[in-house]
């Protein structure tokens, strides 16, 4: 569940969690934790979601390597794996803190 990860730093907004029937133990439990009483809305009968999810899907586009570069117009560099258990090394071949 994701309640109140909307307003961090001060920030609004409206949480929605998705709670299954065999959750609603849970979805009381944090309501007393919470004191709070959280609207429910059953939508497994909804006629608008079943529109929409047979809509027809949108073909995924993938970006070309130009559309991939950062913000500040360099390539990503790839992350090289990393083998054994030792400390990661900075640029000066140190220990990382």
């Amino acid at each position: 569940h994701r309640i109140g990860r909307t307003a961090r730093a001060g920030a609004s907004g409206r949480a929605i969690s998705l709670c299954a029937a065999e959750e609603q133990d849970l979805l009381r439990s944090i309501e007393r934790l919470t004191r709070q009483t959280i609207e429910r809305e059953d939508r497994r009968n909804d006629t608008r979601l079943a529109t929409s999810a047979a809509e027809e899907p949108r073909a995924r586009h993938r970006p070309d390597r130009s559309e991939r570069n950062r913000s500040d117009g360099h390539p990503q560099r790839r992350q090289q794996r990393r083998s054994g258990g030792g400390p990661r090394r900075n640029s000066r071949g140190r220990a990382a803190a």
